[in-house]
C-alpha cells in the first residue's frame, strides 16, 4: 500500500469510528499536503478535534500532480528526473482515488482532490498566476476556490511553519479567497514540534465555532 493510500486509510478508519448521531453537522475541510492534513500522529488528530466540536472534518488535499507540473514548468526539473517524478504523481493519485472509494464505502464524507487540469482551469478562469510555483504554489489558491465551488466554505488550511511556502501560498491568499466567497471561513493551524497544543485547539474551536454560528 502506498504512502498517501496509508494516511487516507488511517483517516477514513479515524472518521469512520467518530460519531455517526445522523444530526446534521457543518463541513470543515482540512487543506494542506497529504502527509500533514491526512496523518494523525502528525496533525494532533485533527479530525477527531474538529468532531468534537460538534463538526463533521472532510478530508482533501492538494494534488501531488500539480507538484509535478509545477516544478516542471518552474525547470527545477527535467528528462530523466522529471519522468521519474511524474511516474511517482501518477502513481500517488491513484493511490488517492482509490483510498478516497474506499473511505467512500465507510460511509466518510470527503472533499475530492482536483486533478491538475483541473486546477488549472479554476486557476485560469480566476485569473491566478501559475507562475507562482513555490511549495504548491498557486494550486494552494485555485483548491480554496474549488472548494468554494463545491459547496465548502470552511477550511483547515494545515501547515507547518519551516515550510515558508506554505505561509505565503496558504495563509497568504486568504484575503483574496474572502473577496471570491463572502462566505468562507478559513484558518490555518501550524503543526510543527514545540507548537502550542493550546494554541491549535482554540484555532479549531473558533473556526468551528463560526461554522456552526453561519449555519
Amino acid at each position: 500500500m502506498r504512502v498517501d493510500e496509508v494516511a487516507l486509510e488511517l483517516a477514513a478508519e479515524q472518521l469512520a469510528a467518530l460519531d455517526g448521531s445522523g444530526a446534521e453537522k457543518q463541513h470543515i475541510a482540512v487543506l494542506g499536503s497529504a502527509s500533514l492534513a491526512l496523518t494523525p500522529n502528525l496533525n494532533n488528530e485533527v479530525f477527531a478535534r474538529i468532531s468534537e466540536e460538534g463538526c463533521e472534518a472532510v478530508p482533501s488535499s492538494l494534488a501531488t500532480q500539480a507538484v509535478h507540473n509545477t516544478l516542471v514548468e518552474a525547470g527545477l526539473v527535467s528528462g530523466e528526473q522529471a519522468a521519474k517524478l511524474s511516474a511517482f504523481a501518477e502513481c500517488t493519485m491513484t493511490a488517492q482515488e482509490h483510498a478516497f472509494k474506499r473511505m467512500g464505502e465507510l460511509g466518510v464524507g470527503y472533499a475530492p482532490a482536483l486533478s491538475y487540469l483541473q486546477l488549472e482551469r479554476v486557476a485560469h478562469r480566476q485569473g491566478i498566476d501559475t507562475g507562482v510555483n513555490a511549495g504548491a504554489g498557486w494550486c494552494t489558491q485555485a483548491s480554496m476556490l474549488s472548494l468554494a465551488d463545491a459547496g465548502y466554505h470552511n477550511v483547515l488550511f494545515s501547515q507547518t511553519f519551516t515550510c515558508l511556502s506554505s505561509h505565503v501560498a496558504g495563509s497568504g491568499v486568504f484575503k483574496e479567497v474572502r473577496a471570491y466567497d463572502a462566505h468562507a471561513n478559513l484558518s490555518s493551524v501550524e503543526y510543527d514540534i514545540g507548537i502550542s497544543h493550546v494554541n491549535q485547539i482554540n484555532r479549531i474551536k473558533l473556526l468551528t465555532s463560526l461554522a456552526k454560528a453561519r449555519g
